[in-house]
């Protein structure tokens, strides 16, 4: 996506493209329409400030909670969470701090698994009711999806999607002991086939959201399902002595960067790269196993990698066009690009 600063428009005042008047109207109208946090000072420390909110909260959640005890915890928790609300919709109001706003709402869906631990906490002292926690990180998941959902239906800020894909990831590995019990909800085996199957189901999820909006609320989807599926991935086909599913490896990860330029998507490019050179560097060192040559052929292929970056970095546009010229019809109504914003 192409990115306009304020420069550019700068730029096009003085070839006479725009007047002064025209280009501060623009401007205002882009500032608007923008939810996508820029890199530049303001956003940093809204960012940070955040992160040392979450820091904080996340002590709290491991340090204090015998201290204040299940009542104290909910109540911390929800006036935080109100605090939160507050001062993000007054900051959602303007347009030049909607992102200092929208991660204001998204610290407050993440009070949510905090307020949760009080509630079970409470509720686990009532004997009659103590089976329904069996174990607590599903309970703060499915409260933190819930709320991170509805809040995302009234403050559209792609962020907000974070927490929620952070939480479904979490969903899934605290099942395990659910689903399976005893012994086999700790198999490693058992872990690594739900941790890919949920970085499956998340990349379709995420596909079926691209580009439907024209905010990017796919992003978090994609980084978080493509974490799991490619950390499964390699644990499941490098962790082996037979080449041949190394080999399949190796196909995978080129898949990965086929998918990244239909999809648009650099998130594939970075893991399928990834994939590539673990393949590489595994094959070059049984080949080369307890030879001096070792680091000099890891050398070579680090600047091939480069070259091979650089060159493709000259000749993407080029790329994506053949691509998308070669692609039957039927097919590219299926590209999330096609899709029509709304």
């Amino acid at each position: 996506m192409m990115q306009v600063s304020q420069q550019d428009i700068q730029d096009a005042v003085k070839q006479g493209i725009l007047d002064a008047t025209q280009a501060t109207s623009l401007w205002q109208f882009l500032t608007s329409r923008q939810t996508q946090p820029q890199f530049n000072m303001a956003n940093i420390a809204y960012f940070l400030g955040a992160f040392l909110v979450l820091c904080a909260m996340t002590w709290f959640l491991s340090e204090a909670w015998q201290l204040f005890g299940s009542l104290g915890i909910i109540g911390i928790a929800t006036v935080y969470a109100l605090l939160f609300i507050l001062l993000g919709s007054i900051c959602w109001q303007k347009p030049q701090q909607r992102v200092a706003g929208g991660l204001l709402f998204t610290l407050a869906v993440c009070m949510t698994p905090l307020a949760v631990f009080g509630v079970q906490l409470l509720l686990e002292q009532q004997e009659n009711i103590s089976f329904l926690f069996p174990q607590r990180g599903i309970w703060m998941a499915i409260g933190t999806i819930i709320v991170g959902v509805i809040t995302l239906k009234f403050v559209p800020f792609p962020f907000l999607t974070a927490p929620i894909a952070f939480a479904c990831w979490f969903l899934s590995i605290e099942l395990i002991p659910t689903i399976f019990g005893g012994e086999a909800a700790f198999s490693w085996q058992v872990e690594r086939a739900i941790t890919l199957y949920f970085g499956v189901i998340m990349l379709l999820g995420s596909y079926l959201v691209d580009r439907r909006t024209r905010e990017d609320y796919a992003f978090w989807g994609y980084l978080f399902g493509m974490l799991a599926f490619w950390v499964s991935v390699t644990l499941i086909l490098m962790d082996t002595e037979q080449e041949l599913q190394r080999v399949l490896y190796l196909i995978v990860n080129l898949s990965l960067l086929i998918l990244s330029v239909l999809l648009q998507r650099k998130v594939f490019v970075i893991f399928g790269a990834l994939g590539i050179l673990i393949y590489v560097g595994h094959l070059s060192y049984r080949v080369f196993a307890d030879s001096m040559l070792f680091p000099f052929i890891l050398t070579l292929i680090g600047l091939s990698v480069i070259f091979l970056g650089v060159q493709y970095q000259r000749y993407v546009t080029y790329f994506n066009e053949v691509i998308q010229q070669k692609l039957p019809r039927s097919l590219k109504y299926l590209l999330p690009q096609q899709r029509i914003r709304h």
